[in-house]
């Protein structure tokens, strides 16, 4: 049982940051004192985020519901006029903040309050610049951060570059960028800009696709594609915030010189007929995980196949009438426009999910599934994500196999192209599948069609040549 009081509102530019005293019964009991705790709750809408700061008061449940009551002991009197001081004093302090950061509300209120546990307190440095940004987490991860390059030299600039995307809580961009520099690195080495020319490129290129940089097969027009496209970023990164290089004298990309190799990424989708086979799979009562990677896949499926970064950002509050109504995560910065707004219908598959694998806590700030926690760091929401991820793929993969299709990718994405598929087999429009796939380029929705399967083709090209049997009834004798 979890009880929020009413709620003292603040504003900041006319966003409100909501306080709530929070009564936290979803851990074990407090082995010292014998009660729960009290827990002040913050929640700012922008940039969303709610967080969770424990107080040295608690209580029993059946304390705790005698609060309400128009006469209370003395004990209990006091115990609740120092929670309501509490929250109308956060109230106040968050309402100083403008705007308001969480890094700046626990300076300033939660550091050396005697009413909040400082035990649990950690009040990280104040990050004006880059510079005073603790890399500390990311070291392992990041191994680029720790080296020391020569100014003129790639390198210089990818490091600046990943130590921004890093401050900004742009991880997966952070971890392409050092993907491309390691693998340019053992290329031609950590080199000066001058020295990658539009021939340099040309022969990377060629040792990519034989499989250069220690993998086994050949690498892909896509991921050379995309690692190359970070190169570009770097040089003009390089010359124009940096100014270290003249692109005038050596920029090599460009009409006339290397154009960076495009591909057409395209997913494979699944035939109805598959979807039905998978749909009525019994999965093993002795391998529990089979049916929750199932659970989630057809999740992804029947929410407009949404992405498991959305599943995992999902909150209850999310939850409306039967609907679960959210913004898309912005996944890119050069998303300029608004995250587009998402509409799901909870059908009874989607419930069954939410039932059995969700929080059981629902309060509306609470995720959905526990894949998220409050007071993670962006390093820490990518890791939690990529594991859900790599959660389906591994096992749907199993489930597949078990059907008898060998070697085929059944993961999260496909599941969301499956959807999408499906819906255009139904008869929608590509503006249609857009808006449910929370699309802003119209041209990255096309794409799916081209995901169609062979047989819905090859009845497409059926009936442009059905003009032929015409001509056969009046063909000669």
């Amino acid at each position: 049982m979890q009880k929020k009081r009413e709620s003292s509102q603040v504003k900041v530019f006319k966003m409100p940051v909501t306080t709530k005293i929070y009564f936290d019964t979803r851990n074990e009991i407090r082995k010292k004192t014998n009660d729960y705790p009290y827990k002040l709750q913050v929640y700012c809408p922008d940039p969303k985020g709610t967080k969770f700061f424990q107080t040295i008061y608690g209580a029993t449940v059946e304390e705790d519901q005698k609060l309400s009551a128009s006469r209370l002991s003395e004990k209990l009197q006091l115990l609740k006029t120092t929670l309501q001081d509490i929250e109308d004093k956060a109230a106040e302090a968050a309402r100083k903040l403008n705007p308001f950061s969480f890094d700046d509300f626990v300076r300033d209120f939660i550091k050396d309050n005697p009413h909040f546990d400082q035990a649990r307190i950690k009040v990280k440095p104040q990050v004006t610049d880059e510079k005073d940004f603790d890399f500390t987490e990311y070291y392992d991860d990041f191994p680029i951060l720790k080296e020391i390059f020569d100014p003129t030299t790639i390198g210089y600039a990818y490091q600046l570059i990943i130590r921004k995307k890093i401050v900004w809580g742009k991880i997966p961009t952070a971890y392409l960028y050092q993907s491309s520099f390691v693998s340019l690195r053992a290329y031609g080495g950590n080199v000066r800009f001058q020295v990658i020319t539009d021939t340099y490129l040309k022969f990377y290129t060629e040792w990519m696709k034989k499989g250069g940089g220690g993998r086994k097969k050949e690498n892909t027009k896509t991921t050379i594609g995309m690692y190359l496209r970070n190169l570009r970023h770097v040089f003009n990164y390089a010359a124009t915030e940096l100014k270290i290089i003249n692109k005038e004298k050596c920029y090599p990309f460009g009409r006339g010189k290397y154009r960076i190799p495009s591909s057409r990424n395209v997913k494979k989708a699944f035939e109805p007929g598959i979807i039905s086979e998978l749909y009525a799979y019994q999965c093993d009562t002795e391998k529990p995980w089979l049916k929750k990677a199932k659970a989630f896949w057809f999740f992804i499926y029947f929410g407009n196949g949404m992405n498991p970064l959305d599943i995992c950002n999902l909150k209850y509050r999310d939850i409306k009438d039967g609907l679960i109504i959210f913004e898309r995560a912005k996944t890119e910065e050069t998303l300029a426009e608004d995250p587009p707004v998402i509409t799901v219908v909870i059908n009874e598959d989607i419930q069954a999910t939410i039932d059995e694998y969700g929080n059981k806590d629902r309060s509306s700030e609470n995720y959905i599934f526990p894949f998220f926690e409050p007071g993670m760091s962006p390093l820490q929401q990518y890791k939690a994500r990529q594991n859900f991820i790599g959660f389906i793929n591994q096992w749907m993969s199993e489930i597949f196999k078990d059907l008898g299709y060998e070697k085929v990718k059944a993961g999260a994405y496909e599941a969301r192209h499956s959807a999408a598929t499906a819906q255009i087999l139904g008869g929608a429009s590509l503006l249609e599948v857009q808006e449910m796939l929370g699309q802003i380029d119209p041209r990255t929705t096309k794409r799916y069609i081209d995901s169609l399967p062979i047989t819905i083709k090859r009845a497409g090209a059926a009936r442009v040549e059905a003009f032929k049997k015409s001509l056969e009834n009046h063909k000669p004798a």
